[in-house]
This record gives structure tokens, C-alpha cells and sequence, in this order.
């Protein structure tokens, strides 16, 4: 399923349209209530409700590197005495 968003192409109406649609041909001869044409801003694709996950999975956090892993300023990178 595509999303397409489309504007009057008559500078004084400030229609906007957004259509759901199958494939772009279904555009051919939309026009706007004014008589001019539509012009077409963007696409997108929609995603079927069916398809989005609604679990609560969290991402796994991040680990932190050790004392003995870590420099002076909590960087990955061991502190070297001189």
C-alpha cells in the first residue's frame, strides 16, 4: 500500500490531497474540485497494522567497560603511567 501525497497545481488553491493507492497509475486523472491538476509532493509505503510488532522488547543495554578496561576519562582506552 503506497501513501501518495498531492497539491494543487493552480497557484492560488492550496488543495492537498493524500490518496491511498495500490500502484501510481491510479493517479492518472485525479484532478483537484477547482478544475486544475494535482501534482504529486511524495510517496510513501504504508505498513499493514498486521506487519508492526507490538511487543515490548527493549533493546539490550549497552555494557560499560570495567575499571581495569577504562582510561582516566571513562574511554575504552587503559591509562599508560610514564
Amino acid at each position: 500500500m503506497l501513501v501518495a501525497t498531492l497539491h494543487c497545481s493552480d497557484p492560488a488553491c492550496d488543495a492537498e490531497v493524500e490518496l491511498e493507492i495500490e500502484d501510481l497509475r491510479e493517479l492518472d486523472g485525479w484532478s483537484c474540485d477547482c478544475g486544475y491538476g494535482l501534482v504529486l509532493l511524495s510517496v510513501t509505503e504504508s505498513i499493514p497494522s498486521e506487519a508492526i510488532s507490538t511487543s515490548r522488547a527493549r533493546p539490550r543495554p549497552r555494557t560499560r567497560p570495567g575499571p581495569a578496561e577504562s582510561g582516566p576519562y571513562g574511554v575504552g582506552i587503559p591509562s599508560v603511567r610514564v
